[in-house]
């Protein structure tokens, strides 16, 4: 596009003085040729794309952007500027550095080629994308609850079942029968086996009796390192990274080392062939942005227990199942799908907070965020042997139960 020079009829001012003012402008403004060559552009749309005019103009865009002859973008132009009509987008334009711009541009016909004008619109894009992704933490974290609840309540009335089972099965276990008593001892176990799967249930809903103590988790990951490295093969290498500066926190010791053999398990498991599980205990202080982010989460000083490996990873679609009761992704008859469930629910009760990070191809990383406390730990005492002596005495129990069984 050629301005000529000379006086202009507005206000005297010249092609260089409007030159100037386009230069000035927010709104991004560049002429394409038919050839897609650069005709005419403004400082902004050069920032926009982010280089100069004198490295721009003249070239066509392919030689300036390889790859962008196949993006929505240049389809859009390619129409305008063969249909002559105007087109309206929304553009995310990947940069040769890997990052993501957002941008509203105006496609127009123009008799040198077509005038594409650009709003550079990444911030309000990334603030949005921000907010959707947050949106659907949240709905994600409603979803759990309302499947725990859900979970918690049939695992509970199963429960009372599998007590009346196991009473009268133990009572009858007293037969002089041989035959009635192996029967029996097949019952109990299976109803045992059930009870277990409730168990791990109730934990998901959060039912499940804790009894809680000041604890260094630090201490706990130490003291199950002999019982990790034993639970995987030669072909797994496990590696620790603990932190020296670590806040104490409030959680049953039981199962803080569940959680840890339910993780490492699942990551050995995830390895197919040679890989690396790393345990690591460090501290963070989630912040507002954070919690905005997470929800669920909350301000203040954590103690964060991480298990990472570098298995097959998961897919979006996997990841957002992937703590849900009863979902494996292990094969017919290797998993139950309630280990992680259980993990979930173990650390919603102590006041903490779960998130997972994954790959394909490349691993998964599970972050367990739990809150710091100023409590002194209690002192321990010393474990005085006690004798037990059995005794047969009368006496009425006294059972408070809404089922006659």
């Amino acid at each position: 596009m050629r301005h000529e020079s000379g006086p202009s009829t507005a206000g005297g001012q010249n092609s260089e003085n409007w030159s100037t003012v386009l230069d000035a402008i927010l709104e991004g403004l560049q002429v394409i040729g038919p050839d897609f060559r650069y005709l005419h552009l403004n400082e902004t749309a050069a920032r926009h794309g982010r280089s100069t005019k004198e490295a721009l103009l003249g070239r066509t865009m392919m030689e300036c952007y390889p790859g962008i002859e196949s993006t929505e973008m240049f389809a859009a132009l390619g129409r305008c500027m063969s249909e002559r009509t105007s087109v309206v987008l929304e553009n995310a334009f990947t940069f040769p550095d890997g990052r993501i711009g957002y941008f509203e541009l105006r496609l127009q016909p123009v008799p040198e080629g077509v005038c594409v004008l650009s709003i550079d619109v990444t911030a309000r894009k990334v603030a949005e994308l921000a907010r959707a992704d947050a949106e659907e933490r949240l709905r994600h974290a409603q979803r759990m609850e309302a499947i725990g609840q859900l979970a918690a309540g049939i695992a509970h009335d199963f429960n009372n079942l599998l007590t009346v089972i196991l009473s009268h099965g133990e009572l009858a276990l007293d037969s002089d029968d041989e035959q009635r008593r192996d029967d029996i001892q097949i019952m109990l176990r299976a109803a045992r086996s059930s009870a277990e799967l409730t168990k791990q249930l109730l934990s998901y809903g959060r039912r499940v009796l804790q009894r809680r103590q000041v604890l260094d988790v630090r201490e706990v990951v130490r003291e199950l390192e002999v019982l990790l490295r034993r639970s995987l093969d030669s072909r797994i290498e496990l590696t620790f990274d603990i932190a020296a500066d670590v806040p104490r926190v409030e959680a049953d010791r039981s199962q803080l080392e569940q959680i840890l053999m339910n993780l490492v398990i699942n990551a050995r498991d995830a390895i197919a062939d040679r890989g690396r599980i790393t345990v690591a205990v460090s501290r963070a202080f989630l912040d507002e942005d954070h919690v905005r982010a997470h929800p669920g989460a909350q301000v203040g000083l954590h103690t964060v227990l991480i298990v990472s490996d570098t298995g097959g990873g998961m897919d979006a679609a996997t990841q957002a199942r992937i703590f849900e009761p009863f979902f494996t992704t292990k094969g017919r008859g290797k998993g139950t799908g309630l280990g992680l469930a259980t993990v979930y629910g173990i650390v919603k009760q102590s006041g903490g907070n779960i998130w997972l990070y994954s790959e394909p191809g490349v691993g998964t990383t599970f972050k367990i965020y739990l809150p710091a406390t100023d409590r002194i730990p209690s002192v321990a005492t010393a474990a005085v042997p006690v004798q037990r002596e059995r005794r047969h005495r009368s006496g009425t129990i006294l059972v408070a139960e809404d089922a006659p069984a």
